[in-house]
């Protein structure tokens, strides 16, 4: 990598990182920070190293999208039942089929219900596929549902998407 290429890398994070731990901004609006420092740094890199402009930003935006939540709060005893369900029916899954999948981490996130508090068009809970439970109470509100299969953090915590667990 060149110099000037690693000095334009190290500007970007510094002017965008800052901004993910400002607490005057929500969850989303820091992701969508980190999201385009990542996404503008990659697009430079591919750049950098062969890529056509248009593959470039391509790959630039490819890897600046995140998903991210809007809204957590405390998951009704419906919400945990049915994400715990989920989460079973998916581990029976993937035990019956051998557990050949990326999701065969450790920390999933599995559907949960909407319900009238719910601020977005999906809502996932998280499951610990070693201890065989939540990892906690919380529920997560998305703008929409993830990728099955895709890699998100949640407080800290990167969990693969499974859905319903089907």
């Amino acid at each position: 990598m060149t110099r000037a290429l690693k000095n334009y890398c190290i500007a970007t994070l510094i002017l965008v990182l800052p901004l993910t731990g400002c607490q005057t901004m929500t969850p989303g609006q820091k992701a969508a920070a980190a999201g385009i420092a990542v996404g503008l740094i990659n697009t430079v890199i591919a750049a950098a190293t062969g890529a056509s402009p248009k593959e470039a930003v391509l790959i630039g935006v490819g890897t600046g999208v995140v998903v991210y939540y809007i809204a957590k709060r405390k998951a009704t005893a419906q919400q945990q039942a049915a994400a715990r369900a989920c989460a079973q029916s998916y581990t029976q899954s993937m035990n019956m089929r051998g557990g050949t999948s990326k999701a065969k981490s450790r920390y999933i996130a599995v559907d949960a219900p909407l319900d009238a508090r719910s601020q977005g068009d999906a809502s996932v809970m998280l499951w610990d596929t070693q201890s065989n439970s939540l990892v906690n109470t919380n529920v997560y509100d998305l703008r929409r549902s993830p990728t099955p299969l895709s890699v998100a953090t949640y407080d800290q915590i990167s969990a693969v998407y499974v859905g319903n667990g089907r």
